[in-house]
C-alpha cells in the first residue's frame, strides 16, 4: 500500500534502472521519498516523510531517522 504524496523516483540521470522496486505487501507513508535503484523487500513498512536511498530489507519496519541515508 502506498499512501499519498509518495514520490518514488531516481536519484540523477543515468543509463540502465533508475527507479526503486517495490515489492509485495509493502506499506509506505505519506509523503516518502524513496529514490534511486534500490530494492524494498517484502512486507516492508517506511514511515511517513522518509528519505529512503538503500535497500530496505524483507519484514523491516523503519523509523523516519533509521531510512534517512544517503
Amino acid at each position: 500500500m502506498i499512501y499519498h504524496d509518495v514520490t518514488l523516483g531516481s536519484t540523477k540521470y543515468m543509463k540502465g534502472k533508475r527507479h526503486p522496486t517495490i515489492l509485495d505487501g509493502v506499506v509506505i507513508g505519506a509523503g516518502a521519498r524513496v529514490l534511486g535503484p534500490i530494492t524494498i523487500g517484502e512486507g516492508a513498512r517506511i514511515s511517513a516523510n522518509s528519505v529512503v536511498t538503500r535497500d530496505v530489507a524483507a519484514r523491516t519496519n523503519q523509523d523516519e531517522g533509521e531510512l534517512f541515508a544517503i
